[in-house]
């Protein structure tokens, strides 16, 4: 409590030299430095990220206001949003700290002086921020790593000298105390910042074991990062550590190995590979799945290694397959598991061929054409995520070869697996020309209207202006079906400026939902599809005021092609529906900024919409905080136009929810 006095006597003193700055000194958005941080005097105030940011933009001279941001630091009401989203008001004091620069300096050391250890340990953070400008606070870390009243403030003392590296060297000895330390967190947080500050002290190496081991949730990344400060040592450390006496893996080396993912290991892990049980081999293949490429020379270990694994064993398989195209050496073997008794083994194969690609063609196309055709023994056909791993890699390495595109059709119809389903367009427009004889049959053929549509998409990718292909999806915006509708807008695009005239018929169909789906389709093709402007244009008198904010957002998307559609998007300011003239506040901003006749509209919507008007130097300054669509075009006009209109400028900020989250100025 003594501390926290101290602290509100040193915000009494600050408070003078605030309203000081009401007459001269920093400002921001028309805003005094005193008036910024009025809000931050309130206790229970909210977090408010605008806030930092104005701070920041006052740089040096906003020095004063770090005691307040300080307080407020311990003000948040514990069911603020906020209050959980540490890492966001992390970064909002940074960017503050940043902003005033070497200037905050003796604001915050004089918080290093108090009794209160949570008020040192904040402004000791704050302080490590600005690197070598913040060493004061390391004395004070120091005292409060061996001296803290609670473990808690230890391990907060330890986490903020990490921060600061090799410039706390000074702290090693302390450090290296704390690993001995009793509690637990304040023992690995000491390793942890022991391996930042210190990359050669190979005693904490032990102690990030014990880090990696308490978190349940596998967080280690913080482990990880230390472990990669102490370089080729702990590499070392953890390959003597990844196979104990009795032969069992330690998990925590080996997944400390996977996340390092070391090019040096290389060597040893392919002696594993060689010489291991069975488990050592699974950890060497997984690591070596982790380095990836780079780990080339291991290719001749692991095919031997998939060659002699159990049945159920892929982790051999899986590394080749992550290694790519430096895996060709083990294409025969991989051929030969194609015919493995084994599934899975069979799809893990056909996988690692396709990572290969044109490289095995040579060798693997007619092993995966058996598969594709595989049987079972009553005569249906095999296992089907086989087949889908040997048809996806088939169509890499060989277009031509049709065995694949039955099946990859069969996959697109699978909505049963749908992220499986998605991947399955990608494949087949991989064929390129070779599979468009073939999905052209497909689509005379196949009777489901969704699948046809899935097709013809496929189609559209490989060939923009196959004509059949397009009319299918055309007809299908006109469906009563929503959901086949819906697919297809999200795709239709890539035909690109083919598909415009089509479009433009429907902009006058007398379905408002067959309307919508083509302006949709329109604002996602953009410019190219500029023959729609006037159609668009007259489409803005729409009955339906969903439709019509759809299709102000399509004229935006076509840019300066559409600058005739300037005066009809201006009566769209009026719009009744908010929504819509927020729209057309948008596309005037992108077809042309410069557009003097909506100025006066603009000015006259702050009866509808949320604006204050600021009297600065005797003239006003129109002040915006609403939807960030027409703030944008708020902020993209001219400006000088507002001032003609009586105005000093035009600022402008948005908020989502209760948070203001950016500010245009």
């Amino acid at each position: 409590m003594v501390g926290f006095a101290c602290t509100l006597l040193i915000l009494g003193c600050k408070k003078n030299r605030l309203a000081d700055l009401n007459v001269e000194g920093p400002s921001y958005g028309g805003k005094t430095l005193s008036e910024w941080t009025k809000p931050l005097e309130s206790p229970g105030c909210e977090f408010d990220p605008v806030i930092y940011r104005a701070v920041a933009e006052m740089g040096p001279k906003a020095a004063p206001a770090v005691p307040f941001l300080i307080k407020a630091r311990y003000s948040f009401p514990r069911d603020d949003a906020m209050h959980h989203m540490g890492p966001y008001f992390r970064s909002a004091y940074e960017m503050a700290i940043r902003g005033i620069g070497p200037a905050a300096v003796p604001e915050l050391k004089q918080f290093l002086q108090g009794d209160d250890e949570k008020v040192q340990l904040q402004a000791a953070d704050w302080l490590s921020v600005l690197g070598e400008n913040g060493k004061d606070a390391i004395p004070v870390l120091i005292t409060l790593l061996e001296e803290a009243k609670f473990n808690e403030n230890r391990a907060r003392a330890i986490e903020t000298l990490s921060r600061f590296g090799p410039l706390a060297s000074s702290a090693v000895p302390a450090l290296k105390n704390a690993l001995r330390h009793n509690d637990l967190y304040v023992r690995t947080g000491a390793a942890r910042a022991l391996a930042k500050v210190d990359g050669t002290a190979v005693e904490a190496l032990p102690m990030l074991m014990e880090s990696m081991r308490m978190n349940p949730d596998r967080d280690v990344a913080p482990t990880v990062d230390a472990l990669r400060s102490l370089g080729k040592p702990a590499v070392d450390y953890l390959l003597q550590n990844l196979v104990q006496p009795n032969g069992e893996v330690g998990n925590e080396p080996s997944l400390a190995l996977t996340k390092l993912a070391p090019v040096s290991a290389v060597p040893e892990l392919i002696k594993l590979l060689q010489t291991g049980n069975n488990g050592a081999k699974q950890a060497a293949a997984r690591i070596l799945k982790a380095i990836g490429p780079p780990a080339k020379d291991a290719v001749p270990a692991l095919t031997e290694t998939a060659r002699r694994s159990e049945p159920y064993d892929n982790f051999a398989i899986d590394a080749l397959a992550a290694i790519g195209p430096a895996s060709a050496p083990a294409t025969s073997e991989l051929c030969q598991l194609l015919t493995s008794p084994t599934m899975v083994k069979r799809e893990a194969a056909a996988n690692a061929l396709r990572t290969i690609g044109p490289d095995a063609r040579a060798i693997a196309c007619e092993p995966l054409v058996k598969l594709c055709r595989d049987m079972t023994r009553d005569g249906s056909v095999g296992p089907r995520d086989a087949r889908r791993a040997g048809a996806s890699a088939l169509v890499v390495m060989d277009p031509s070869k049709e065995d694949s595109y039955p099946i990859l059709l069969e996959w697109l119809k699978d909505i049963g697996h749908l992220k499986l389903m998605e991947s399955a367009p990608d494949f087949l427009s991989r064929g390129g020309a070779k599979a468009l004889p073939f999905l052209r049959r497909a689509l005379v053929s196949e009777k489901s209207g969704q699948f046809r549509n899935r097709i013809a998409l496929v189609i559209v990718r490989i060939d923009p202006d196959d004509k059949d292909a397009w009319e299918t999806l055309v007809s299908t915006l006109a469906s009563p079906e929503f959901y086949y509708r819906d697919e297809v807008v999200k795709n239709l695009h890539h035909a690109g400026p083919a598909i415009v005239p089509a479009l433009i018929q429907l902009l006058k169909k007398t379905d408002s939902r067959v309307r919508e789906a083509a302006a949709q389709v329109i604002t996602r093709i953009g410019p190219p599809a500029s023959e729609a402007a006037n159609v668009l244009v007259a489409c803005l008198k729409d009955n339906q005021q969903k439709n019509r904010w759809h299709f102000a957002r399509a004229l935006g998307s076509l840019k300066g092609a559409a600058i005739s559609a300037g005066p009809a998007l201006v009566d769209g300011l009026r719009d009744s529906d908010p929504l819509t003239r927020y729209a057309c506040a948008a596309a005037l901003a992108e077809i042309d900024p410069a557009n003097r006749q909506a100025i006066p509209v603009l000015i006259e919507l702050r009866g509808h919409v949320p604006m204050e008007i600021k009297t600065n130097e005797g003239k006003e300054s129109l002040i915006y905080v609403g939807p960030q669509e027409l703030g944008y075009s708020l902020f993209k006009i001219d400006r000088e136009e507002a001032v003609k209109n009586g105005f000093a400028g035009v600022q402008v900020k948005y908020r989502i929810g209760t948070y203001e989250f950016g500010t245009f100025d």
